[in-house]
């Protein structure tokens, strides 16, 4: 008899988008295997301190082969069906939108030819601290967007000389578990930019949750550490265009539903917001 409980569907509830386990399901051999995950984790940890600060004064030519072994030492394998270079000509004076898998989105964004990683105020400091470590390292861009001035003049600048720029983003601004998409922000969308955007997976050994509802972004990122392996599934979709009389809104959704389309999963509208909410007032009844 299967006693297995059914998914809850996220476009009726937003407990479809939120996982509360850490592991999906109970294995021996992830017993056996975790006190030589947490010994890898340390290692990884290091190397990519070290890596970073020996990259950090390096030319980005050095620089980017240095990040292709930081990737293979932290378990990072990227599929992706396109070549660089054809990626590099889709992408071109695009903003990317990307659906949020995990807290190492970013180690497969700036891997990309081009890649400029745009981040909020919505990052925490251990995120905040993990991207500044990678742009050091992968010789990629970052730009803050909660910095309105600075910001503003960089997209100028991007719309004067658009060749060689991809703007990646994550409109979610907040990690879903795979079974639906949040409602994707206009923001970045409805700047007269294409958009292209970014199918993403993640695969892992062991049954591990990326991000489970409770745990903290730190907690998420060791235990990805551990990971003998991760696979970052990347596929790109065809450049999308804003219609003259299209909303923002209506444009993002667009992306998203495209996005959801190709992962086979639902295309929501609940937000951060919602999930926010919807965690507080699940440790609450917890307690």
């Amino acid at each position: 008899m299967n006693n297995k409980v059914p998914p809850l569907d996220p476009l009726h509830s937003i407990a479809g988008l939120c996982t509360r386990k850490t592991w999906a399901f109970p294995s021996v051999l992830r017993q056996l295997y975790l006190p030589f995950g947490c010994v890898l984790a340390c290692v990884r940890l290091v190397s990519m301190i070290a890596v970073s600060l020996i990259a950090w004064p390096l030319p980005v030519g050095a620089k980017r082969i240095l990040y292709r072994g930081l990737l293979w030492i932290l378990g990072i394998r990227i599929k992706c069906a396109l070549s660089p270079r054809q990626i590099s000509t889709l992408t071109s004076g695009c903003v990317v939108a990307a659906n949020h898998v995990s807290v190492i989105d970013p180690f497969a964004i700036l891997a990309m030819p081009g890649a400029t990683l745009v981040a909020s105020s919505g990052y925490n400091r251990v995120v905040a601290l993990m991207a500044l470590l990678l742009i050091k390292c992968s010789g990629g861009h970052f730009w803050n967007g909660a910095d309105k001035k600075t910001f503003s003049r960089n997209l100028q600048k991007m719309r004067t000389n658009p060749q060689g720029t991809a703007l990646y983003t994550t409109p979610e601004a907040t990690i879903n578990n795979g079974h639906g998409l949040y409602r994707f922000r206009a923001g970045l969308l409805s700047r007269q930019l294409p958009v292209v955007p970014l199918a993403g997976r993640l695969i892992l050994p062991f049954g591990l949750v990326a991000s489970p509802l409770h745990a903290s972004a730190l907690a998420s990122f060791l235990r990805l550490l551990m990971m003998p392996w991760m696979v970052c599934e990347m596929t790109y979709l065809e450049r999308l265009e804003r219609e003259e009389h299209q909303s923002g809104q209506a444009f993002a959704d667009q992306i998203q539903a495209r996005i959801a389309q190709h992962l086979g999963i639902a295309a929501t509208h609940w937000t951060r917001e919602d999930k926010h909410r919807y965690r507080q007032i699940d440790a609450q009844a917890r307690r």
